[in-house]
């Protein structure tokens, strides 16, 4: 199934009007040119939308969405054997933009790929958000973002990042994973198991960072579980600063927690350089000491090379009978 700039959709526009949910089941479903595939309501209630059976999921400057005004969002669930490739601005949206209760969102794949400002959000500015979670082997954010905003707090605190089974973790171009609790909502928590993080050097103003931030509530948990991290670290990613960041914190209330739980040591094996320099002095055979006038120095022969590029090849030196 192949939709080009068009629009399938199930809306709810009255008070109070429920939407119905959208469940396809192929084995591809490409977007592009701008397409749209969507459930919505002003403030009743949407059904889920459901993508499953699929082999692959691409959606190229489109967006597949769920959203609210001041109702109730549904939940976008999909479910993809082989790959999700998501490119352009879009992407995958669960949101509640007036107050409402954002769904969840959830993707099942092998690989997935986030590039060129696509993003996968859920967010309620002044409201419940829901949760992103992400299962897959392999996951690439290049210049791309996976977001979760919301302005009031659940029982597990704000919208939840859950990043799980990785294989590999792979961040370029100003990618962000981000957490934020708006007013004095406390910040969501973002879990992340992968065997790999990998996080390129930055090429613009900005890094690749993991941030669970809050306004006036506590900061978020961030947890990362695996056996590598690279090219990352924990400090405060403060814009402009060129470096890929993990952080945690608030700009009223309490810091959150950062717990990195990694089995590789990097370090392990590295032999420590000497800081001090050699003695010259002491590599020197004093047996030729230069103050000795008797000493010789004799060139017998040029080991089959010439003296220069410009020179011939002639044989050896005739043996000596000694």
């Amino acid at each position: 199934v192949s939709l080009s700039n068009s629009r399938l959709s199930v809306e709810a526009t009255g008070e109070r009007g429920q939407a119905g949910g959208v469940t396809i089941n192929t084995q591809q479903l490409s977007l592009s040119d701008n397409s749209q595939l969507s459930a919505s309501n002003v403030s009743g209630e949407s059904q889920d939308i459901t993508l499953e059976g699929l082999n692959t999921l691409t959606v190229n400057n489109s967006l597949i969405s769920a959203s609210t005004q001041t109702g109730t969002a549904g939940s976008l669930n999909i479910n993809v054997t082989d790959s999700v490739n998501l490119n352009g601005v879009g992407g995958l949206s669960v949101a509640a933009t007036e107050g409402g209760t954002a769904g969840n969102l959830t993707v099942k794949t092998t690989q997935m790929s986030v590039q060129d400002e696509a993003s996968v959000t859920v967010s309620s500015p002044s409201g419940q958000a829901g949760n992103l979670t992400i299962q897959a082997n392999a996951l690439v954010l290049d210049q791309s973002q996976l977001t979760a905003e919301t302005g009031t707090s659940g029982v597990e605190g704000g919208a939840n990042i859950s990043l799980q089974n990785l294989d590999t973790l792979f961040m370029s171009n100003e990618s962000l994973i981000s957490a934020k609790a708006s007013g004095d909502a406390n910040g969501g928590n973002i879990d992340i198991t992968t065997t790999f993080l990998l996080a390129l050097p930055s090429e613009g103003v900005n890094g690749s960072d993991i941030i669970a931030s809050a306004e006036r509530g506590d900061g978020g948990r961030i947890t990362i579980t695996g056996e590598g991290i690279f090219g990352i670290e924990e400090r405060p990613a403060i814009e402009g600063n060129r470096t890929n960041d993990i952080d945690a914190s608030s700009q009223f209330g309490s810091s959150g927690e950062i717990t990195l739980n990694v089995s590789l040591d990097p370090s392990r094996g590295l032999t420590q350089l000497p800081s001090t320099l050699v003695d010259p002095s002491g590599q020197i055979n004093r047996t030729c000491a230069a103050s000795n006038r008797q000493s010789q120095f004799t060139v017998t022969g040029r080991g089959g090379l010439p003296e220069n590029p410009t020179d011939l090849f002639s044989p050896d030196l005739v043996q000596d009978d000694f």
